[in-house]
C-alpha cells in the first residue's frame, strides 16, 4: 500500500513539473491573428496576453504616428482587460467546483504555484 502511495505522489509531482513546463512553453509562444485583409493584426502569447497590435497604413490614414501607437496600445489593453476578466470568472467557477471536492492532501493543490 505504501508503494502505491509513493507512486501516486511521484506521479503528482511529475504532473506538476509537466504542467509548469507547458505553461512556460505557452507563455513563450506568440501567435498572430488578423482581420480586414491584414488591416488589423493582433499578436497574443499562449496565455492569451496581447503582446502587440499593428494597424495598417490604410486603417490609420490621416492619423499621426503618435496617435496610431496610442490606439494600438489601447486596443492591446482592452484585449488584456477582457482576457483578465475571462480568467477571473473561469477561476471563480473552477474553484467553486473544486470546493465540492473537499480539502486535498498536501502536494495536490496549487499546481501552478512553483
Amino acid at each position: 500500500m505504501n508503494n502505491n502511495l509513493s507512486k501516486l505522489m511521484q506521479q503528482a509531482k511529475d504532473l506538476q513539473a509537466n504542467m509548469k513546463q507547458a505553461q512556460e512553453e505557452l507563455a513563450a509562444m506568440l501567435l498572430t491573428g488578423s482581420a480586414g485583409g491584414d488591416m488589423v493584426q493582433v499578436s497574443l502569447n499562449g496565455l492569451h496576453y496581447c503582446k502587440k497590435v499593428v494597424l495598417s497604413a490604410t486603417t490609420t490614414e490621416g492619423m499621426t504616428p503618435e496617435n496610431i501607437k496610442l490606439l494600438e496600445a489601447m486596443i492591446a489593453a482592452a484585449i488584456n482587460d477582457a482576457t483578465a476578466k475571462i480568467e477571473k470568472r473561469s477561476r471563480e467557477k473552477l474553484s467553486a467546483l473544486a470546493g465540492n471536492l473537499g480539502s486535498l492532501p498536501d502536494g495536490f493543490g496549487n499546481l501552478d504555484s512553483n
